[in-house]
């Protein structure tokens, strides 16, 4: 089985044309047969929904097919990339992390903006991920420099009224 980048199904490998040889290994055209015969422009027939952020992408200028045959935007790439080298965690933790806060920010109970991902807070001493926040919540206690007393008297400051 083989997925179509023009028709976005998967099919049988008889229906794409053979492309060469790599490795000892046949590859195949990224089109089907009857697509290729069509001439269904997949650049700009063609829009999905990034997985992980659901913005509508057109397939091949905006999106790119992961290991695990789902497609992601660009910056949802990037975004995945960034967890795993900065925080050491993966796609699938940072959504089972994100499931767990029902993608609610941890300290607000906001949702991020549409396209907009949750930022993982982490401990800056430890390295120990706390949860996941919104854009604002993250700035605001960054800004404070994760101070719990500086936190405690912006708090009292607050109540002042």
């Amino acid at each position: 089985m083989k997925f179509c980048i023009a028709c976005a199904l998967m099919k049988e490998l008889s229906e794409f044309h053979k492309h060469g040889i790599r490795n000892e290994t046949q590859l195949y055209n990224p089109k089907c047969k009857s697509c290729r015969n069509n001439k269904v422009n997949s650049k700009t027939d063609l829009v999905l929904n990034c997985y992980d952020c659901d913005i509508k992408i057109k397939i091949k200028l905006l999106a790119t097919r992961c290991d695990d045959g789902k497609y992601r935007c660009k910056r949802c790439i990037a975004k995945k990339n960034t967890r795993k080298v900065k925080y050491g965690i993966t796609a699938e933790q940072f959504k089972l992390l994100a499931n767990k806060q029902d993608g609610l920010c941890a300290i607000c109970k906001k949702q991020e903006k549409l396209g907009t991902a949750l930022s993982v807070d982490h401990c800056h001493e430890s390295g120990r991920i706390r949860g996941l926040l919104c854009r604002q919540c993250n700035v605001g206690i960054g800004n404070l420099g994760h101070d719990i007393e500086l936190l405690e008297k912006a708090i009292k400051y607050l109540m002042r009224g």
